[in-house]
């Protein structure tokens, strides 16, 4: 005879599965199909997690995986930041960058690190009498300039510290972590060192004749460029100079009868583009010049020598007087203008915007001219871009960041 359970014996129902009889306490069934629900849940988390590493692959790694993991708050963000704050209480004032998805920050006394919100990341007691920093999306970079010091680190720890042995001159880093150092010659006038990524020492450049001004790091890691002014008996000659890493021999060389370059870059083409007081002239990777653009008598504000195609430059037919923004490409042909009713005194560019600090206003302008956002300068003394949406706006002891959508 079979059996049937009532709501008061504890037992649910009978369950037939062939010859054997089944029978389920009251409420197993039911919490069994809450766990293989949570068990569903899970997985499907696992999958979002794992497609959004998947599309982020570029940019995760360690740092960022412990910066995400640092911050209190955890949330998934449209790409548009809010507008905000970050302030720094140093004894003193101080050199700013953008950083990832916040701030470098360089006194005399340490290196700080932060995210947007004010996360404190690292505080590194410093030292340095005239700091200067910059930053990609893997490193920081900071050496003293006029003094030995220069120290590479991430979010957290400093991963490369070293003392050279005479004062530097300038240093960059390219997007892959390889650094060039520019310093003082000691019976030379001047010395070029080369760092790969793992802060390795890998090339070396010492000049009897020239001094060396500035230096670049080409994107494949296979090549310098420098700014020198060579000495020709009582003449001294402007020169970019073209160093591949593999031979020790100098692969080429521009001179020039103007004004030295006061700034080199090497292009994610591998073109060369020199600045100089009265323009600019791209040179391609084989040593042969491909391009021009000359500011014609116009005074040259401020610029920006991007790693992509464009160049920009605000110009003015005097060191206060309105500017115009110039964009033009490798090549040294004008694609954009912008006029302004202000001098610019910094600027910035990211796919396809501008952002210019102004004596009158900070603010961002499509390349057509058209205006995405403003805003008093107060007392800033750079800008930014954190991303496309967002303008940074840097003063001695703070960042403002705003969203431009």
């Amino acid at each position: 005879m079979d059996y049937e359970p009532n709501q008061n014996d504890g037992y649910m129902e009978v369950q037939e599965d062939q010859d054997t009889k089944k029978i389920y306490p009251a409420g197993q069934k039911s919490r069994t199909t809450i766990k293989y629900i949570r068990y569903l849940l899970l997985l499907i988390m696992v999958m979002v997690a794992l497609l959004f590493l998947f599309a982020n692959r570029d940019q995760i790694n360690g740092d960022n995986f412990r910066r995400l993991m640092a911050k209190i708050n955890i949330g998934v963000s449209n790409g548009a930041a809010e507008n905000g704050e970050v302030r720094f209480d140093t004894l003193s004032n101080g050199n700013t960058v953008v950083y990832k998805d916040g701030f470098a920050h360089a006194t005399v006394e340490k290196l700080i690190i932060t995210d947007k919100n004010g996360t404190e990341f690292q505080n590194t007691q410093l030292g340095y009498r005239k700091p200067c920093i910059a930053a990609n999306n893997r490193y920081v970079l900071v050496y003293d300039s006029g003094g030995t010091g220069l120290m590479v680190a991430d979010s957290f720890s400093v991963l490369f510290e070293t003392y050279m042995e005479n004062n530097i001159i300038s240093a960059k880093m390219n997007a892959n972590g390889y650094i060039v150092v520019v310093t003082e010659g000691d019976g030379f006038l001047a010395k070029v060192f080369v760092y790969d990524a793992s802060f390795r020492e890998i090339y070396r450049y010492r000049s009897l004749n020239r001094y060396i001004l500035d230096a670049d790091v080409s994107a494949d890691n296979k090549a310098m460029a420098l700014s020198a002014m060579n000495i020709e008996g009582a003449e001294i000659v402007p020169e970019i100079l073209y160093f591949r890493f593999s031979k020790e021999e100098m692969d080429w060389k521009v001179s020039f009868e103007e004004a030295p370059c006061v700034e080199v870059a090497i292009k994610n083409d591998g073109t060369v583009c020199g600045l100089f007081s009265w323009g600019m002239v791209s040179i391609t990777s084989k040593g042969a010049e491909c391009g021009r653009y000359e500011f014609d008598n116009q005074v040259l504000q401020c610029y920006s020598l991007e790693d992509g195609s464009m160049n920009l430059f605000a110009v003015s037919a005097s060191e206060n007087g309105d500017a115009t923004i110039v964009a033009c490409d490798e090549k040294g042909a004008v694609k954009h203008t912008v006029s302004l009713d202000y001098y610019g005194v910094d600027m910035d560019y990211c796919e396809g915007r501008v952002a210019v600090l102004g004596n009158q206003k900070c603010a961002a302008y499509s390349l057509v001219g058209k205006l995405l956002w403003e805003q008093a300068p107060e007392s800033a003394t750079g800008i930014s871009f954190m991303g496309k949406s967002a303008v940074v706006v840097v003063s001695e002891t703070k960042c403002v960041y705003n969203g431009i959508g």
